[in-house]
């Protein structure tokens, strides 16, 4: 286990918000003004138990005074590879437990299911969350709302105006990759994939957008790092990606907040 800040700066800690950002291997915390931040915090939780991860979050935010701090909102991202994003008049007529299972089988625990609407778009984010996670935010931080991270994505995306364009999201997590992707205001890719190399996430991108016949359009997509472990990959990647000329007319740039500012989109 290692405890860590983030970043640091100074500013008044009064009616902030509050994001947290939970996942298999983190627990991570902003505290913010806008898009200020004034503190964050990193836990690694990778490895243990779901009882002594719910253990460690809780001493930890007892011992740093996180639960006493002033705050006008709070939002919890949760962060796994079990998600789908479906039509709305789909997921009407079935459930989230079915769907997560007709896609992960064997994979998906029951009674762990759960779901987001994005009504502006028609479409349901369904996945699986352990319940030690809604049982501890509800208690310690009443009417923090819980959504999965493909939700916030997709909703920073549905704010973008992507009118004869192609916009787009790369989310690097601890061990997979999620690509988002808007054309016309409407969404077009959105794949949840494991990788490993650098030489992965361009096999992927490359790929989805090449059977999407998207791969001439002109367009813009963004990287982005929640982990915290893979900025060198990402640089990489951007540097590697641009010499190949694979993707000519589609620029590629690193936005270090992409979850600061879908923040906003969902409390």
């Amino acid at each position: 286990m290692f405890l860590k800040p983030l970043l640091l700066v100074h500013g008044k800690m009064n009616s902030m918000s509050l994001l947290f950002e939970v996942s298999s291997t983190y627990f991570k915390i902003y505290c913010f003004d806008q898009e200020n931040i004034s503190k964050s915090w990193i836990l690694d939780i990778g490895g243990k138990s779901d009882i002594q991860k719910k253990e460690l979050i809780n001493d930890f935010i007892i011992r740093e005074g996180i639960s006493l701090l002033d705050y006008s909102d709070a939002l919890v991202f949760w962060s796994n590879e079990q998600t789908v994003l479906v039509p709305s008049n789909l997921f009407e007529n079935t459930s989230a437990e079915t769907l997560l299972k007709l896609n992960f089988g064997d994979n998906f625990a029951l009674n762990t299911s759960d779901f987001n609407r994005i009504p502006y778009i028609g479409v349901v984010c369904v996945y699986s969350i352990p319940t030690w996670i809604k049982s501890f935010f509800v208690i310690k931080f009443s009417g923090t709302k819980i959504i999965h991270t493909s939700t916030a994505w997709t909703k920073y995306l549905c704010n973008k105006n992507s009118s004869g364009k192609l916009i787009g999201l790369i989310v690097l997590d601890s061990e997979f990759l999620t690509f988002n992707c808007f054309y016309d205001n409407k969404p077009l890719i959105y794949i949840q994939t494991k990788f490993q190399e650098m030489e992965d996430v361009i096999y992927h991108v490359s790929y989805s957008l090449q059977q999407t016949a998207s791969v001439n359009l002109d367009g813009n997509i963004e990287l982005f790092d929640i982990s915290g472990r893979n900025m060198n990959l990402i640089n990489s990647f951007t540097e590697k990606i641009n010499n190949l000329g694979l993707l000519a007319n589609i620029k590629f740039s690193i936005h270090e907040k992409v979850d600061i500012a879908a923040f906003k989109l969902c409390v």
